[in-house]
């Protein structure tokens, strides 16, 4: 029995095999369109893999999450390998699985709506109230005592003294999203409320060095396409549903143009900044956080063409 066991344990802890040979799919000339992308195509590009790689994780998981995603994620590699640049109008990334990764977001539901200021929805205020039991590890006591009030049959109730733990805000300090729930007053006139608005998001931006101004430390597009970061996330990819590992050599020389691989430049660089975005640790999460900005002007700048054009004050301009 105990021989059994050290070696399940062995098993659980053996290092995944090493691959040697790049897979028949990869072809380094297929990532030649990738030089065009703009802020809005890398943003969906990576969070498809994203996706893939969540997937993976889940597949291999003791209980899965999400098996009914598992065809659709095996479709998704698949179809990645043949194109490397995924399209929002083909199966499956047209589906449920991935329409997240799109832009289903940055499409305002009405005139003056959109993803930087706009009206709470309802699964704004759900998602809300998880990051609140979660962040200040609300009680099942303390639960059900906020359900007292919201199911009181007068909205007076809310005017007795409140509960102590219900005054801290209900962003966290250790949150790491950048989405803050504000609560405006109509009553005030514009100038006052753009006033302190303007004092309120000076005071957020001091208390939050990560909330950086979105035009600072923006990634560096062309970059990451002379570098080789999609198909260098592809191959860890490839390696993930293999379960096996590559090495910074073999990266190099895949990634890399014939006699300018750079293992230096992989290890210290472009593997880390990989995973950063693939797992993705807070750098990453705070650099889509600053490529979805830079995608949301990307997104303003096309609609503002296609209604000129529409205006006809546009002749030879056509919109991407």
């Amino acid at each position: 029995m105990k021989n059994s066991r050290h070696a399940e344990r062995d098993g659980k802890h053996k290092k995944p095999r090493r691959l040697k040979k790049l897979p028949d799919w990869f072809r380094l000339a297929n990532y030649e369109p990738v030089r065009t992308l703009d802020a809005l195509g890398w943003w969906q590009q990576i969070n498809i893999r994203r996706a893939c790689y969540d997937q993976l994780k889940d597949m291999r998981s003791e209980h899965p999450l999400f098996s009914e995603r598992d065809a659709a994620v095996k479709k998704a590699l698949f179809s990645s390998r043949q194109q490397p640049i995924c399209s929002t109008s083909c199966a499956p990334f047209n589906g449920e699985e991935f329409s997240w990764c799109f832009n289903i977001e940055f499409l305002p539901e009405q005139e003056g709506d959109g993803p930087i200021v706009r009206e709470m929805r309802l699964l704004d205020l759900y998602k809300f109230e998880r990051d609140a039991r979660s962040w200040w590890q609300l009680s099942k006591e303390k639960i059900e005592e906020a359900e007292k009030l919201v199911n009181h049959p007068s909205p007076f109730i809310f005017l007795s003294p409140t509960p102590a733990w219900m005054k801290p805000t209900v962003r966290h300090k250790d949150s790491t999203s950048s989405i803050v729930p504000i609560v405006l007053d109509l009553d005030f006139p514009n100038a006052a409320v753009i006033e302190h608005f303007k004092l309120l998001l000076q005071k957020l931006r001091r208390e939050r060095q990560t909330w950086a101004e979105a035009t600072k430390h923006m990634p560096e597009l062309m970059d990451w396409a002379r570098n080789g970061l999609l198909p260098c996330m592809d191959l860890i990819l490839w390696a993930e549903e293999e379960q096996g590992r590559i090495t910074d050599g073999f990266l190099a020389d895949a990634v890399f143009p014939e006699g300018e691989g750079d293992e230096q430049k992989i290890r210290k660089t472009l593997r880390p900044h990989t995973w950063d975005l693939l797992k993705p640790t807070l750098e990453g999460i705070e650099l889509m956080q600053r490529l979805r900005a830079l995608a949301y002007t990307d997104f303003l700048q096309r609609q503002e063409v296609r209604k000129r054009r529409a205006r006809g004050e546009l002749e030879n301009v056509r919109p991407k």
